[in-house]
């Protein structure tokens, strides 16, 4: 029962850490591409497609790690010069894929992040309802008891002469 507040703090600051590592991976897994030197003719190319050659198009270049296509479908100036009507969602979806195909590791890391955290929330929700059932008192109560019992150190050491 001693050791509960260290291992909190610890699963407490691993989540955080790893919140962090996720969310800077997430971000560089959502960049924009830039538009490229050919996006115009490529862009006519596409949009002259049917709806649905359009999409593949998109698709395999991910696929074929085409940087220059990827670019002028994924980085135009505006996405209805593309013939691709995507949502701002699709768009991401997209961007994360072709991301994810630049940077298979970041990706692998990202996953395994996000693997890690929900195995350590998991942990922690068992152990809490491990520890009130063992104590018969519930998680909230303790740390309200131990604010307060932090609380009340503070005053008393504030009041005390200092020698």
């Amino acid at each position: 029962n001693k050791l509960a507040p260290t291992a909190t703090k610890k699963a407490d600051a691993a989540l955080k850490a790893l919140g962090a590592g996720i969310a800077s991976h997430e971000q560089a897994l959502a960049a924009h591409v830039k538009d490229t030197p050919h996006g115009v003719e490529i862009r006519q190319f596409v949009r002259a497609l049917k709806p649905a050659e359009r999409a593949s198009v998109l698709r395999q270049a991910i696929e074929r790690g085409d940087a220059t296509t990827v670019g002028a479908l994924l980085g135009s100036p505006a996405p209805y010069l593309t013939g691709l009507d995507l949502s701002p969602e699709m768009h991401a979806a997209y961007l994360n894929q072709w991301n994810s195909k630049r940077e298979p590791v970041k990706a692998k890391q990202l996953a395994l992040m996000k693997f890690c955290a929900a195995k350590l929330e998991q942990a922690g929700s068992t152990f809490i309802a491990s520890t009130e059932a063992l104590t018969g008192v519930k998680h909230s109560t303790v740390v309200k008891l131990r604010q307060q019992r932090q609380k009340f150190r503070t005053v008393v050491g504030a009041a005390l002469p200092s020698a």
